[in-house]
């Protein structure tokens, strides 16, 4: 019985699907894929121009708070976790028991 030779196997040359890239080369393909992909939604809007506003300087002022105001930011601070505020609410605000 004669052998039959079956054909070898041939497969085409394609490009594979990773290769390896370098950081900046990394970099330039994810922004070029994102700039596609965001002028999908984007459509034919114009682009919002925007201008940095310098931040005017304000000068530190003094603010008088009234008692129930500084009262308020008291509590705030030691519900808050603030050592200090705790330490000094007992101070202002001692526990009085009905025993002593």
């Amino acid at each position: 019985m004669p052998q039959v030779m079956e054909p070898a196997l041939r497969n085409d040359y394609r490009k594979p699907t990773l290769k390896k890239l370098t950081l900046q080369q990394a970099k330039a393909v994810l922004l070029d894929q994102a700039k596609e992909f965001l002028e999908r939604f984007r459509g034919d809007r114009p682009q919002a121009v925007c201008e940095e506003v310098p931040k005017l300087y304000q000068k530190p002022a003094i603010k008088k708070l009234t008692s129930e105001q500084a009262r308020m930011l008291l509590i705030g601070h030691a519900s808050l976790g603030d050592q200090g505020a705790k330490d000094l609410m007992e101070v202002f605000f001692p526990d009085e028991t009905p025993g002593e």
